[in-house]
């Protein structure tokens, strides 16, 4: 069922970089699954990370997005479309997104986001 969500959102999905995609240093082999469905099903891929990281430094190329944003620049919430979906760690974030009618989930909802049909 949450697979739906990921299926019928408009072909764009934000990411957050600290604490969502790096968790404790590591990347969250988790995410990594998730962002190949995703890439896998045609949709369009954010991240959202601080300038400071580079994030081939982890082995993740930047092509694996169609953007990747600093956290500095903008808030998220106004680069998001409300037919997108966005993972972040940050209640605030999912909150403010939320109220702009963007879907939200938290980091330990990434295994229900996963189409485990595959």
């Amino acid at each position: 069922m949450a697979t739906t969500t990921i299926q019928t959102c408009t072909h764009s999905i934000y990411i957050d970089w600290e604490d969502t995609l790096l968790i404790d240093g590591k990347i969250n082999p988790q995410m990594i699954q998730l962002i190949y469905q995703v890439k896998n099903q045609g949709k369009r891929l954010y991240l959202f990370k601080p300038d400071s990281v580079d994030i081939s430094d982890y082995y993740i190329s930047t092509d694996l997005f169609d953007g990747v944003y600093s956290d500095g620049t903008e808030t998220k919430i106004d680069m998001i479309h409300e037919s997108a979906l966005l993972i972040d760690d940050s209640f605030e974030v999912r909150k403010a997104a939320h109220e702009k009618g963007i879907k939200v989930f938290d980091v330990d909802a990434i295994e229900s986001l996963v189409d485990w049909r595959m």
